[in-house]
């Protein structure tokens, strides 16, 4: 089953604490219990960038995002009033950012999986493996096509909004 998700950020006075950022916000995160091995970062691909849209990369670098870039954690994307962009990640869950929205992947861990046996990450129709989702929508729509999350593995995904927080769950 597929999840679509349309959140509307509003910029709410004294929904959001200014003196921390997501980033930080997810360093005060619990640690892996020494049970589970720490999972690999994820692979966030620039699947359809259209007009203006930029990337900050987590040194404050701001450029142009442009089809096939490979984004990191902690990156934020921001699109202008003609910009929108399609962002695919690896366990199969899609982005649509459309103008004037500013995004960020906060955090996206996947466990391997076999892509010669499963295909292209472009085409699943479910998470393939553990997960770890973590997005800031700063401000604007923004549109998430979410596959089935893999809840047997432990996956999860997290939203994050300056007026608050959403956990999914199948």
């Amino acid at each position: 089953m597929k999840y679509k998700l349309l959140i509307l950020s509003l910029l709410l006075v004294g929904c959001a604490n200014p003196s921390t950022s997501p980033t930080q916000r997810m360093a005060v995160s619990a640690p892996p219990s020494a049970n589970s091995p720490a999972l690999p970062v994820g692979k966030v691909m620039a699947f359809i960038v259209q007009g203006d849209v930029q990337r900050k990369d987590t040194d404050g670098t701001v450029r142009a995002l442009t089809r096939n870039d490979v984004l990191q954690q902690g990156t934020t994307i921001i699109s202008g009033t003609n910009g929108n962009a399609v962002l695919v990640f690896s366990n199969g869950f899609s982005v649509k950012i459309p103008p004037n929205a500013e995004f960020e992947i906060v955090k996206f861990l996947q466990a391997p999986f076999d892509e010669k046996t499963l295909g292209s990450f472009l085409r699943l129709s479910a998470d393939p493996s553990k997960s770890i989702t973590e997005i800031y929508v700063h401000s604007g729509q923004v549109l998430f096509d979410v596959q089935k999350l893999n809840k047997a593995a432990g996956s999860t995904f997290v939203l994050n909004t300056p007026a608050g927080r959403a956990d999914l769950r199948d």
